[in-house]
Parts: C-alpha cells; structure tokens; sequence
C-alpha cells in the first residue's frame, strides 16, 4: 500500500496528465471538438442523420476501400496535428521544458 501511496503523485504529475488537466481547464473549446468527434463516430450525436457511418464505413467514389479509409485517417491524423500545434502555440509558456527550446520545430 506504501509503494501505491508514493506513485500517486509522479502519476499525478506526470506530463501527459498535466497536459489533459490543462486543456480541460484553459482550452475548453478544443475539448469540445474532441468531444463531438468521438460523440458523433460513437453514435451518440447525428444518429439519425448517419453521421457514425461517415467514419465507421467511408465511401470515395461510391466504393468502400483502402482509398476512403486512407482519406479518413489522413484527415484525423491532420486534425490531431492541428490540435496539438495549436496547444503547443497557446500554452507552451506554461511549460517551461517545452516553452524554452531554440528550435522547437526543427533540428536541434
């Protein structure tokens, strides 16, 4: 119990937690855009409109292929990397290990 009471807090404090406690309480607008992604690919918003079969059964060019679901992951993996890049802009001072690099998109 004494060794499950002293990883608490490095859990607590750890980086990615601290990110996901961050964005909760400053970027709560980019949440959002989280939150109904995976509302409307679980089925929970746009049911009736077949908003879950957009992500869960693509077509490009009225076929279901290796092309519609590279298009969807190409398009989620872009939606990511805004959504990090644009954490990164807004609350990179926050962090000062991350805020402090000389050249934090290219080669060191």
């Amino acid at each position: 119990m004494r060794k499950l009471y002293l990883l608490w807090p490095k859990f607590y404090y750890s980086f990615p937690l601290q990110l996901l406690f961050n964005n909760i309480r400053r970027n709560i607008v980019l949440m959002l855009c989280w939150i109904l992604l995976f509302a409307m690919m679980t089925g929970n918003f746009g049911k009736y409109l077949g908003i879950p079969y957009l992500f869960l059964d693509p077509e490009y060019l009225n076929h279901v292929s290796f092309t519609s679901f590279f298009w969807m992951g190409l398009l989620s993996a872009g939606f990511a990397m805004a959504f990090h890049i644009t954490c990164y802009i807004s609350d990179g001072h926050r962090f000062s290990f991350v805020g402090t690099l000389p050249r934090p998109f290219g080669n060191s």
